[in-house]
């Protein structure tokens, strides 16, 4: 079974050493999934980098225009984003097995984004018919129970309520 671990990691000084942060992690089903999650993340990190300036988050604080020549991670990712032709360039790479990695770096840090394949193994079956999904209890033989992802709730004691029957007067 073929699965991709989406990795997104981040360098900076930090008191002047240089860290390395992992900014978030996802893991796909297939390639599509992880270049939308891809695609996300580097949205996330070009609107932190450079947000709108009328962003509500902002608030009153002023915002001035950095100088054209400088490198310029928030528009690289926007623009890695928006080109299809490099996104089909990054799902065939993907899809041939091979990882992928969009990186860029300016006087904030290093940011890089990366997907590889990861191979799992198959569920397998042991002898007793138990697979890797639903194990077998290892006393009883039989085949555990799940319980209902979305169970529904035991009542639960609330401050002024009153255990066992209610009379009205």
């Amino acid at each position: 079974m073929l699965r991709y671990r989406v990795e997104i990691a981040g360098e900076g000084p930090v008191d002047g050493q240089v860290v390395r942060v992992v900014l978030g992690h996802h893991d796909a089903r297939n390639p599509r999934l992880a270049l939308r999650c891809l695609r996300g993340h580097a949205l996330h990190i070009a609107e932190g980098l450079d947000p709108n300036p009328e962003a509500s988050w902002l608030g009153s604080v002023r915002m001035q225009r950095v100088g054209d020549d400088l490198p310029d991670v928030p528009a690289f990712f926007r623009t890695w984003c928006n080109d299809e032709g490099q996104q089909e360039t990054a799902m065939a790479q993907l899809a041939a097995g091979r990882p992928f990695r969009l990186s860029a770096a300016d006087h904030t840090g290093h940011y890089s984004l990366t997907v590889w394949p990861v191979h799992l193994p198959p569920p397998h079956e042991n002898t007793l018919g138990a697979t890797a999904t639903n194990p077998i209890c290892p006393r009883s033989g039989h085949r555990r129970r799940r319980k209902p992802r979305h169970a529904a709730r035991k009542a639960r004691w609330w401050p002024g309520r009153v255990s066992g029957p209610v009379s009205a007067v």
